[in-house]
């Protein structure tokens, strides 16, 4: 299964954009689901102690991602597993790394790094816009130190459509 991944700090379009790039290929008529962010769930839910427990976020992420195996082709996801590494303690890094990358492990992952274009919302979230801004940063370093290929894109209307087309023209959708 092709995971394509969705980087970004918080409010900069990772859901919208997952929405819809999923509506477009499925509308195309490809075999895709949508794995939302967990995180985000716990949120609403104001679960703050769980929220904080990067592990537990962890593995629920990857069990809805996982329970896709077999069942579609691509999986569209706003929450890549490896967010967990920037979002771990200091003391439970080193096992939510091991899960993580063990997990990652499984999937052809396809990221996209999504530049933050538009005006910043709070609700859905427990941060503010430069702590998105710092979340922004870290995460092109974490991508960059890792050696991992991403295209970058804005997050806007358009990242869809140039998502779609980009896997079209890499072959990723073969």
């Amino acid at each position: 299964m092709k995971v394509i991944n969705l980087w970004a700090g918080p409010g900069a379009g990772k859901s919208t954009t997952a929405a819809g790039l999923f509506f477009k290929m499925k509308c195309a008529g490809y075999k895709v689901e949508l794995v939302t962010e967990y995180a985000k769930d716990l949120t609403y839910e104001r679960q703050w102690a769980l929220r904080r427990c990067q592990m537990h976020v962890s593995r629920e992420q990857a069990r809805r991602q996982a329970r896709l195996i077999g069942q579609v082709d691509f999986c569209i996801t706003d929450s890549p597993l490896l967010l967990g590494l920037h979002y771990a303690r200091p003391r439970d890094l080193p096992s939510v790394q091991r899960f993580v990358e063990r997990q990652w492990g499984l999937y052809e992952n396809v990221n996209f790094y999504l530049n933050r274009v538009k005006p910043y919302q709070s609700y859905g979230r427990s941060g503010n816009e430069d702590g998105a801004r710092t979340i922004d940063r870290s995460l092109r370093i974490l991508l960059d130190e890792r050696g991992m290929s991403y295209c970058r894109l804005d997050g806007d209307e358009h990242a869809p459509e140039r998502i779609l087309h980009f896997l079209k023209l890499t072959g990723h959708l073969d």
